[in-house]
């Protein structure tokens, strides 16, 4: 299974970056064409700016069809506003994980 993890540093409205993040989560699970192959968590550390995303999909498939979304457009610039310089986007690959 592949991924992305994406770091960043934001010390802006925390209602603002709260209401992206979850619409976004929210459209995710709302996807029914995604069909529980796409999974994301967003983080926020507890004593900095530091957030941070991680994504993981079933196959190239569910990322190519998630990225044509109007909402994963949206999100992406939303992003890159918020974190401006400090966004670190880094491919993985899950090597082994709980169930949940």
């Amino acid at each position: 299974m592949n991924g992305i993890i994406i770091q960043y540093q934001y010390s802006g409205d925390e209602a603002t970056w709260e209401k992206a993040t979850g619409d976004f989560v929210a459209a995710l699970e709302a996807d029914s064409e995604l069909d529980g192959g796409f999974m994301y968590m967003v983080t926020k550390a507890r004593e900095s700016d530091t957030r941070t995303h991680i994504g993981r999909w079933r196959d190239d498939d569910t990322l190519k069809l998630m990225q044509s979304r109007d909402y994963f457009k949206t999100f992406a610039g939303i992003l890159k506003e918020m974190a401006g310089d400090t966004l670190k986007p880094e491919g993985m690959s899950v090597t082994t994980m709980t169930a949940q």
